[in-house]
C-alpha cells in the first residue's frame, strides 16, 4: 500500500535513500528492502522490538527530538501511524526538513482528529473527548483494547486517560498545515492518493473520471477521507 501511495507523487526507486520514521518492529523496513529499496528505520528504544532483525534500524535517543542522521541524508522520509503520537510536531517536521536532501519528499499517514474511533484505546471520538466520564461510559460498556482484556472498568479508564494524555495528540487540520508549512512551504494534505489504490471496477471508473480534473480529484479525495476513517496523508516537499 505504501508503494502505491507514493506512486502518485514520487515513485520509490532503487538507489534512493529512504527513512522509515517510527518504524516500530521494522517489518515495513524489511518488506521494502526485500523489494529492492534502500530503506533505513528509526524509533525510540522502548518501541524497538527484538523479535525482528534490527540490522537496518537505528534507535532515537531520549531527550530533545533529534533524528540520528546527518543533514541531507535521505531522498524520502515516510511514517505510518506515527504523527498522532508526536508531542512536538514542529520539531519533528523541522527534523524531516534537515535530513531530507534538496528536492526530497516526505509522506506521513496518520489518524486524524475527527476519527470516529480512537485507534489505540478503541473509544469512540476519544481523539477529541477525553473527559473521565466519557472514558468511564465506554469502559462500563465493555470497550477494551487488545491489551486491556480482563481489566476492570476503573483500570481501563485510568489506563486510557494516561495514554491519551501522554502518548497522543490530534491537532486540527489548520494547525498541522501551519506548522508543516513553516518547514515545507508546499506542504499539503493528499488524501486523494487513496483513490489510486482501488482495483475494483468502480474504483477504476472513479480513477478515469478524476484523471483530467485536479479539482474533482481533491473533492473525491475528501470523500475518501471519510471512507478511510479520517486517515490523513500529509505530503512535505
Amino acid at each position: 500500500m505504501l508503494i502505491n501511495l507514493f506512486a502518485g507523487i514520487h515513485p520509490l526507486r532503487p538507489g534512493e535513500a529512504i527513512l522509515d520514521l517510527g518504524c516500530g518492529d521494522g517489518l515495513m523496513v524489511e518488506t521494502l528492502r526485500e523489494n529492492g529499496l534502500d530503506v533505513l528505520g528509526c524509533d525510540f528504544f522502548k518501541r524497538l522490538e527484538p523479535r525482528r532483525s534490527q540490522a537496518h534500524v537505528t534507535p532515537i535517543a531520549a531527550g530533545p527530538f533529534h533524528l540520528p542522521f546527518p543533514d541531507r541524508s535521505f531522498d524520502v522520509v515516510y511514517s505510518w501511524q506515527v504523527l498522532e503520537h508526536v508531542l512536538d510536531l514542529a520539531r519533528v517536521l523541522e527534523e524531516n526538513r534537515r535530513v531530507l536532501k534538496p528536492g526530497g519528499i516526505a509522506l506521513h499517514i496518520f489518524s486524524g482528529r475527527y476519527s470516529l474511533l480512537e485507534p489505540h484505546v478503541r473509544v469512540p471520538l476519544a481523539t477529541m473527548f477525553r473527559a473521565k466520564w466519557w472514558l468511564r461510559l465506554w469502559a462500563a460498556l465493555g470497550i477494551r483494547s487488545e491489551h486491556q482484556i480482563g481489566k476492570s472498568a476503573r483500570e481501563v479508564v485510568q489506563l486510557n486517560s494516561d495514554y491519551l494524555a501522554s502518548q497522543t495528540r490530534y491537532p486540527r487540520r489548520g494547525t498541522i498545515l501551519r506548522q508543516a508549512r513553516a518547514a515545507f512551504p508546499a506542504a499539503e494534505f493528499r488524501e486523494d492518493l487513496f483513490i489510486d489504490l482501488g482495483t475494483s471496477r468502480r474504483s477504476k471508473f472513479v480513477q478515469r473520471v478524476v484523471a483530467a480534473s485536479p479539482m474533482l480529484r481533491r473533492l473525491i479525495g475528501r470523500i475518501y477521507l471519510v471512507r478511510t476513517s479520517q486517515t490523513r496523508v500529509l505530503v512535505l516537499k
